[in-house]
């Protein structure tokens, strides 16, 4: 996990709820499903801490079993935790935009 520590301002995915503010705390692995029906392609979360692989048992009919390595993980205010492939998000302070570019590289 980073060092790096930058207060946040986080969005939905589909950027239609403001999830308010909170912490990036670094970089995390996390695991998803993702589904193809008819040419569309559909992404689940795991159940529970997506930062724990799931058991193969547990993995849903039709489902692949994705790990992203490298998401931004960021605590929000409330004490959720979002990941950096489930939101938008950027530094309320500009001035923290170097430092948290370095860290990503």
């Amino acid at each position: 996990m980073s060092a790096v520590s930058v207060r946040v301002r986080v969005r939905s995915g589909d950027e239609s709820e403001d999830l308010g503010e909170g912490t990036y705390v670094g970089e995390a692995t996390v695991f998803y499903y993702q589904k193809e029906t008819a040419g569309e392609i559909a992404l689940y979360s795991v159940p529970g801490d997506a930062e724990q692989e799931p058991d193969p048992a547990d993995i849903p009919e039709g489902c692949e079993l994705i790990i992203s390595e490298g998401n931004p993980k960021i605590v929000l205010d409330t004490g959720e935790t979002v990941y950096g492939c489930q939101c938008w998000w950027e530094p309320v302070d500009e001035a923290d935009w170097p430092a948290l570019m370095e860290r990503l590289k």
